[in-house]
């Protein structure tokens, strides 16, 4: 019997130790489970980031490697929980480098974002304005930056453009810096009507007529009458002032601006300051040569002539050629029809010419185009200053344009002058400004070249002696030359006068008149 009560109390004895162990056992892991809660919970941190503009809004502020992040609000300022030292704190934000900052314990941190000219090449100017990434947007955007306006040193805005933007359609009189440019974003939406995209610099809507597409305001065909090539809004901007295009296509990018925005938006973004960069000066020179890239040419075969039709007894047994009469003599001569190349074969006989001398009936050139035109030259200079400070920035550039166009005695000159800048009045109140001022002279704007190679008649044949149409076109007392009549006496230098009228297609009476006569 007293063994076996002394077995009970052993029993006993080791069971409450066994619950004494269990019980020290489950008191650890409480412990350590509390701790390790703690540990996760982590620290909270603070802090606000900003741009050269002021706080900025939206900014993901995060963990690296977790799914742990916050945003900035309107006043750029963020709170992030869950942190611990080592932590690698994350800032991105569309259009500026993303940063990477080790949190060492601080309570506080303040960003100061820096543009990514990498990563602007992905970010495009919505119609409100605001910077978005092309990937999130509805709509089709084409964006051009300055780098890609300004290497070509074209002279003018939209012939900078070319095939740099899809969908869009560019065509330029030949004009130089003077001419007009055509733009249409995916084809014409008029027939008759203007199909021009509306223009948008800075968020101000600006000009930009239809191109001179050689009609009147009637929409009837005015050959050569007044027919100078125009210019429109699209010339006057300055490739050098110009930071990026955004070129909007599709009724949900131009719902903004109602109808005006029937053909597409162009949204052009002015250079500026950047904060913190201090002053800058830039100098840029651009000189081109501008050359008639291509002309038809003329047959050598057959003078200037009409058809048999109607012709008299010695036009028919001649072969085309006819008789006058100059200074009491009788000449053989040619026809002064219109059409410049349905006329006799040359044979190379004595023929009277329209300025009362005989020449041989030979064929002169097959290009008269050559002393239409002359090369033209092209040279700008441009020079900005731009100062970036703490609060606000400022970019002030002045550009010259000289050229000298294809077309003689003709001469074209611009002054333009850019300013633009921001002020941060306010911690969330920024003041932008722009204002451009553009002055220029333009002498015998360029005339359309429709009728030289569009019609069988022409302004040049093969028989026409372009220089010596050049020398006969004005007289010494400034007046048109003309086949003298004394019973008309119709001019006031008759010993200046041709020996017989030039037809009215010829270059004399519609091109070289016209820009000769200033």
């Amino acid at each position: 019997m007293v063994m076996r009560k002394t077995m009970k109390l052993c029993r006993v004895f080791v069971l409450a130790i066994g619950l004494c162990l269990s019980g020290n056992a489950q008191a650890n892991d409480n412990e350590q489970t509390q701790s390790a809660a703690i540990t996760q919970q982590g620290n909270t941190l603070s802090g606000s980031v900003q741009d050269q503009f002021g706080p900025a809004i939206g900014v993901t502020v995060s963990v690296k490697g977790t799914s742990n992040g916050a945003i900035t609000d309107i006043e750029g300022k963020f709170v992030l929980n869950g942190i611990s030292k080592g932590d690698v704190i994350r800032i991105t934000y569309i259009g500026y480098a993303t940063q990477e900052i080790t949190y060492n314990g601080q309570a506080r941190l303040t960003v100061t974002l820096v543009e990514d000219s990498q990563a602007l090449d992905e970010v495009v100017v919505t119609a409100l304005g605001i910077k978005r990434d092309a990937k999130a947007l509805g709509y089709a955007v084409s964006t051009v930056n300055a780098q890609e306006l300004t290497k070509v040193g074209t002279p003018n805005f939209g012939s900078a453009l070319y095939g740099k933007a899809a969908g869009v359609r560019i065509q330029a009189a030949p004009g130089g810096s003077t001419s007009a440019v055509s733009m249409t974003v995916r084809g014409l939406s008029s027939i008759t009507g203007n199909n021009q995209p509306l223009l948008v610099i800075d968020g101000a809507p600006v000009r930009n007529g239809n191109a001179n597409n050689g009609e009147d305001e009637n929409k009837t065909s005015r050959g050569w009458d007044g027919d100078h090539i125009q210019g429109n809004g699209l010339i006057d901007i300055n490739t050098e002032d110009i930071e990026s295009i955004s070129i909007l296509k599709g009724a949900a990018a131009t719902s903004l601006y109602g109808s005006e925005a029937a053909n597409g938006v162009i949204l052009v973004t002015s250079k500026r300051g950047v904060k913190g960069s201090g002053t800058k000066v830039d100098f840029n020179a651009t000189l081109s040569a501008n050359m008639v890239a291509y002309m038809p040419q003329i047959q050598t075969l057959y003078g200037p002539g009409d058809a048999t039709t109607g012709m008299g007894t010695y036009e028919l047994e001649s072969g085309g050629f006819v008789e006058r009469v100059w200074q009491g003599k009788t000449y053989k001569s040619i026809y002064n029809s219109e059409p410049r190349n349905f006329g006799p074969k040359y044979d190379g006989s004595d023929v009277l010419y329209w300025d009362g001398k005989v020449r041989k009936y030979e064929s002169l050139t097959d290009s008269p185009w050559k002393d239409l035109f002359r090369t033209g030259f092209n040279q700008t200079y441009g020079v900005s200053i731009t100062n970036g400070g703490e609060k606000s920035n400022t970019r002030f550039s002045y550009t010259f344009v000289d050229d000298a166009p294809n077309q003689i005695n003709s001469d074209y000159s611009k002054h333009n002058f850019n300013l633009s800048g921001g002020v941060n009045i306010l911690s969330n109140l920024t003041l932008d400004y722009s204002a451009n001022y553009i002055r220029q002279s333009i002498y015998n704007r360029p005339l359309h070249v429709n009728w030289m190679v569009n019609s069988f008649s022409g302004i040049a044949g093969s028989f026409d002696d372009i220089l010596l149409l050049k020398d006969k076109t004005v007289t010494s007392l400034g007046y048109r030359n003309v086949a003298y009549s004394p019973t008309e006496n119709n001019s006031l230098t008759p010993n200046e006068s041709l020996a017989f009228s030039i037809p009215y297609g010829s270059a004399m009476s519609n091109y070289l008149w016209p820009i000769l006569a200033n």
